[in-house]
């Protein structure tokens, strides 16, 4: 399906391009906005709008992280949701839109399993995106309700796992 164009993402089935981050970002109050910068690290410029601290403030901030500059803004938050997923171990073989994706993480990080020293380098590394998302999720809970799209292409998924079940059990049988 990747091959196709119908899911994206490097290690995850993430289907469509929305950027998450960006209209849960931009739907928070001037304040709730600036604090959440701030945790980055981020001046947070005061009587700007909700476009100038995305754009001028947290995607270059985004950028220097993922060291992905000039990337488009959905493509470098999908990449770096993918690596928060993958770091916490959130389950990798089910289809999901950005927003969910972005849901499984939060839900993920709450969840603190962070065990290793070497989950511990990379909470290091990247504690402040999870405690932005944290706290964004705290001014305006992530919501995972899918788009109808989405639900569409996941039903149309799962019916075509089934399929191929039953076709590999079938063979299974025969072979024996």
């Amino acid at each position: 399906m990747k091959t196709f164009g119908v899911l994206g993402g490097s290690s995850y089935f993430i289907f469509g391009e929305e950027d998450p981050l960006k209209n849960h970002f931009l739907s928070l109050d001037s304040g709730s906005r600036i604090e959440a910068l701030r945790l980055l690290g981020l001046t947070g410029v005061e009587g700007e709008t909700a476009e100038y601290h995305y754009y001028r403030e947290f995607i270059p901030w985004l950028e220097s992280i993922t060291k992905q500059p000039y990337s488009r803004t959905c493509h470098l938050v999908t990449g770096m949701l993918e690596e928060m997923a993958a770091f916490l171990r959130v389950e990798r073989l089910v289809p999901y839109s950005p927003s969910s994706l972005m849901f499984e993480i939060i839900k993920a990080f709450n969840s603190d399993r962070i065990e290793s020293e070497r989950d511990l380098t990379y909470l290091t590394r990247y504690k402040k995106l999870f405690t932005f998302l944290e706290f964004i999720d705290s001014q305006k809970p992530f919501s995972a309700e899918p788009s109808p799209q989405f639900r569409s292409f996941e039903e149309q998924f799962q019916e075509s796992v089934g399929l191929l079940e039953r076709i590999c059990s079938q063979q299974s049988r025969i072979s024996h």
